[in-house]
């Protein structure tokens, strides 16, 4: 993969878990641009990798990333909150 552009930095978001956990996130994403071929499978943590159209994604467990999406579909990016 080559890195294309920052897509955003996100540190004001404190995720609350189904087990009670609390935690502060910094999660930095950047747009990539697949170069070649990948045979890459996912790791143990993955269950499934699948990519999704804009009318076709699936229910987003953490708000940070949702907001990531919208940015990107906005093309408000780069953005720092």
């Amino acid at each position: 993969m080559k890195v294309k552009s920052l897509l955003g930095i996100l540190t004001d978001f404190i995720q609350h878990y189904p087990n009670g956990d609390v935690a502060q996130a910094v999660v930095i994403e950047f747009l990539v641009e697949l170069v070649g071929k990948t045979n890459k499978k996912p790791d143990s943590e993955t269950l499934e990798l699948k990519y999704f159209s804009k009318d076709n994604l699936p229910d987003i467990f953490n708000k940070q990333h949702l907001n990531f999406i919208e940015h990107y579909y906005k093309r408000d990016y780069p953005f720092f909150e």
